[in-house]
């Protein structure tokens, strides 16, 4: 016999199961915006639709630049749909040609999510999707089957890591553990209610580390310097390769410091004279000191452009440049972050969205003000 869904009350709406209860409250921690039952679709044959959720500004997949729209959410304990179940969804995205997101079992990692819409061929599509965490902290949604086509285990990874953030794990286990029996308390600043965990919790979980992350960077921004930085990060290219083309960058280096060390010997032994002279050459307080007479400037390294095959996403020299999949924190540095975005702006513009206010300075928080 199954067990009867419990009726549970939380932002105001009259959630008809605890389970879809749970997913509205990981959407207000993540900041997806949502309406509960909406509307009611009545489609052919008799049949009848009512979608648990509609996502007002849609959701986006990673690489795409724009959400996608006219997502609706049905919340089922397993995605693998009864026949009258099947019956609805089916008939709703074909003749709506609106976007089904079915989220089976409660929120976390093990939850089965599958996203049905209509491919480029006007074809019903169906893919296993799973949450993931974009740049600028907003949630989005990653297919599997794209996940699995990346060929460089470092790509994958770094997706994978996508999967694992802080924002979605907290949200993963609000949404599973909120004791909606209990007192609730509503965030003072998104209006959303929440569980505190102190009797002098205002804000929820979302808004707190907002405004934790307001008050550092203000905190920071009195004493901050902005430095330029070469569009060339020796330290960031070589942290971002494989440790064999380390070793063949840090040989190569090695090389050419040695060479430039044994003809700077040889100009001091042949000519003393000249070094002497230029040496002793009186310079006045507002005059410019005399190049001597063997200087040759060094030529400034440019990073090569060729044979960069766009994809979901490509490790670079750099980084990646296809998709939105850093922010602030990914870096250990603050010149790794800049080079990044100097690197990318040449090719795609800031298609990480790390320069705010457009100076072309990003990530200011990373800076090192002890140096």
């Amino acid at each position: 016999m199954a067990a009867k869904a419990l009726v549970t009350k939380y932002n105001g709406y009259n959630f008809r199961s605890r389970l879809a209860a749970r997913w509205a409250v990981f959407f207000d921690t993540v900041g997806i915006d949502y309406v509960y039952e909406s509307q009611q679709y009545d489609l052919a044959d008799g049949l009848t639709y009512v979608p648990d959720f509609y996502l007002q500004r849609g959701i986006r997949f990673l690489g795409e630049e724009k959400p996608r729209q006219d997502v609706w959410v049905t919340v089922l304990r397993d995605v693998d749909l009864p026949d009258d179940v099947r019956e609805q969804v089916v008939g709703f995205v074909q003749e709506t040609g609106k976007n089904v997101l079915l989220m089976g079992g409660a929120p976390g990692l093990e939850a089965e999510v599958l996203f049905i819409g209509r491919s480029d061929k006007n074809e019903l599509d169906a893919a296993m999707v799973a949450f993931i965490e974009l740049a600028g902290g907003q949630t989005g949604l990653v297919a599997e089957r794209e996940l699995a086509k990346l060929e460089r285990e470092e790509d994958q990874a770094l997706v994978e890591q996508r999967k694992h953030t802080e924002l979605l794990e907290e949200a993963y286990r609000i949404g599973r553990e909120t004791e909606f029996d209990r007192r609730m308390k509503r965030c003072h600043e998104c209006g959303n209610d929440f569980q505190p965990k102190n009797f002098y919790d205002t804000l929820c979980y979302r808004c707190f580390t907002r405004q934790r992350a307001n008050r550092r960077g203000g905190k920071e921004a009195a004493g901050r310097v902005r430095r330029p930085t070469s569009s060339i990060d020796l330290l960031g290219m070589l942290q971002s390769v494989t440790p064999a083309q380390r070793r063949v960058a840090l040989t190569v280096f090695g090389v050419v410091v040695f060479g430039l060390l044994a003809w700077s010997a040889c100009q001091v032994v042949t000519i003393p004279g000249s070094v002497f002279a230029f040496l002793e050459t009186e310079v006045g307080p507002t005059a410019t000191p005399p190049l001597p007479a063997t200087y040759t400037p060094v030529p400034t390294q440019e990073v090569n452009m060729e044979g960069l095959v766009p994809g979901i996403v490509v490790t670079r020299d750099v980084c990646s440049c296809a998709a939105d999949l850093y922010e602030c924190t990914d870096f250990a540095t603050w010149d790794d972050a800049q080079a990044c975005f100097d690197f990318c702006r040449a090719a795609s513009g800031d298609v990480h969205l790390l320069d705010e206010d457009g100076d072309g300075f990003v990530c200011l928080d990373l800076i090192d003000l002890s140096e």
